[in-house]
């Protein structure tokens, strides 16, 4: 009997000693993490979820096609992104979706029907306020994300992405505010708008990149598709670039 309860005790002994040591691991590896875990809490504190992009840029065009941009072109884009790392490194991957917008004001009316689309400058004799194609896009970007050592007063880092974004797009509108060209002799002021530009591309693709500190970034995108299909309209290809607020 003595013997069942030495041994007993020795048991006793021994699981508590392992227990006790597989406890302080487990506690110094809490306290320090791996490799693996600190980039992903790199991640996790980048803050670049949600994206929002405030654009201007520029349409590419094939020479004297009767477009002729007017004023400051601006466009929206506002992006919700998902970070993947890669193993231990501070290189992630970063699929996302988001709506996109563009804004084109020129000096021109816009003639078109179901087979091609063409701008023609408006007369000297016209005077106008607006003249702007819009086209709202749902994007699908994805990048490839870099990031340094955060900075430990803040948490914010330098950064670097590229990648590649493929859009459709669901609306588009011609819209106009000034003198009525359409009446001979012109009578007053008038706004409208033409909804469904027709022989738009309704796929645009294009590569991306963006860099900078903390939420504050440089981005730009150079379209590889053109704004209107082959053969139905001028060749326009749009660049457009800007800042973007990362948050979340």
């Amino acid at each position: 009997m003595k013997q069942i309860i030495t041994v007993f005790m020795a048991l006793i002994l021994v699981f508590s000693a392992y227990a006790q040591e597989n406890k302080e691991e487990k506690a110094e590896n809490a306290e320090t993490p791996t490799e693996l875990s600190k980039a992903k809490e790199t991640v996790n504190k980048a803050k670049d979820r949600l994206v929002f992009e405030f654009n201007t840029g520029v349409l590419m065009n094939d020479g004297d096609n009767g477009f002729s941009p007017k004023g400051f072109q601006r466009g929206v884009n506002v992006y919700f992104m998902y970070d993947v790392v890669i193993k231990n490194s501070p290189v992630s991957i970063a699929p996302g979706i988001g709506i996109g917008s563009d804004n084109w004001y020129h000096n021109s009316q816009v003639v078109f029907t179901d087979t091609f689309t063409n701008f023609i400058p408006f007369a000297d004799t016209v005077g106008f306020k607006k003249s702007k194609l819009g086209l709202t896009y749902i994007d699908i970007p994805l990048e490839l994300r870099f990031r340094g050592k955060p900075n430990p007063k803040n948490n914010w880092q330098w950064k670097l992405a590229a990648g590649f974004k493929i859009g459709f797009l669901v609306h588009s509108k011609w819209k106009y505010k000034g003198d009525d060209f359409r009446v001979n002799p012109q009578v007053g002021q008038v706004k409208f708008k033409e909804f469904g530009v027709p022989n738009l591309e309704k796929l645009r693709y294009g590569v991306t990149a963006r860099g900078g500190y903390g939420p504050f970034n440089l981005q730009i995108y150079y379209s590889l598709s053109n704004l209107f299909q082959d053969g139905q309209s001028i060749e326009l290809q749009p660049i457009t670039f800007g800042i973007s607020i990362n948050g979340l």
